[in-house]
């Protein structure tokens, strides 16, 4: 039993050997029968592998279910564009805003006529006679055909003692030019200059009631200043001279003046005025 079993596997044994030579034999080629070969050298030179296929990307393919695949839907996938450029302007700052002007003032029509009322101081030496004064009023039209230039006719009331203490009356009509300086000015400055008639009622005895009536004719200057109130109304200061002689018919022989020191006559005068008053422009 016991060598029964050894046989048996000395058997196997063989068998095994046998198939493994014969499989080394088929791989390295031996001659048929040989139990042991030696290796051949390689005869032949190893064969180049074919070069790799390029991994190129092929597109995506995404398969809609439950539609027909009768063409694959194909997505491209782009690149996305770049940004959008962004410029930076740097602008100046805005100026400071300034108010506009304001508009132009309305000009004034001008006013060319003027209507005159004034009061009037006479100026006279009192010497002889400290009763001595005489005032009044008067009007006058004014005509200004240039802002330059005016002429200005007069009428003034006047009463009083004249300068013999004698009470007068007395209507001088005037008649006068005046050349404005700055003529487009709220204070304006004239001067100015003309002629005179006078008519004067004299009572030389009040008790006895006798009286002569004297006419004159003169020539006068002075200054004066126009301040504007307004463009119609202007507010007139005026300081005058004159001198006049007599033209009555009585003036040869019956003189107004007699010097007691020296008995010597005359028929000239002279003396002053100042006139304040208000005109009136349309």
């Amino acid at each position: 039993m016991r060598i029964s079993q050894f046989s048996y596997a000395m058997v196997v044994g063989l068998l095994t050997c046998g198939t493994l030579a014969r499989a080394q034999s088929t791989t390295q080629e031996c001659p048929p029968g040989a139990w042991f070969c030696e290796e051949a050298p390689d005869s032949a030179p190893p064969q180049e592998l074919p070069p790799a296929a390029e991994n190129k990307q092929a597109p995506t393919t995404i398969v809609v279910p439950g539609a027909q695949a009768s063409q694959p839907i194909v997505v491209y996938q782009q690149t996305p564009p770049p940004p959008p450029r962004v410029v930076l302007v740097r602008r100046p700052a805005a100026p400071f805003p300034v108010p506009p002007p304001p508009p132009p003032k309305k000009r004034e029509r001008y006013r060319p006529w003027g209507f005159n009322l004034h009061i009037a101081g006479v100026l006279m030496d009192n010497e002889s006679n400290e009763s001595t004064g005489m005032g009044g009023a008067g009007i006058a039209l004014r005509l200004r055909p240039e802002r330059f230039v005016a002429i200005d006719v007069g009428l003034d009331m006047l009463g009083g003692r004249d300068y013999q203490g004698y009470r007068r009356s007395e209507l001088p009509f005037s008649l006068s030019a005046l050349l404005y300086a700055n003529p487009r000015d709220a204070t304006q400055f004239y001067v100015l200059g003309g002629l005179d008639w006078s008519a004067a009622h004299v009572k030389i005895q009040e008790r006895s009631n006798e009286s002569v009536d004297y006419s004159y004719f003169g020539l006068h200057t002075g200054l004066g200043l126009e301040f504007r109130l307004s463009h119609p109304v202007a507010l007139n200061l005026d300081l005058l001279g004159f001198i006049r002689t007599r033209t009555d018919s009585l003036a040869s022989t019956n003189p107004e003046f007699t010097d007691p020191d020296t008995g010597q006559t005359t028929n000239s005068s002279g003396g002053g005025l100042l006139r304040a008053g208000l005109t009136f422009y349309w």
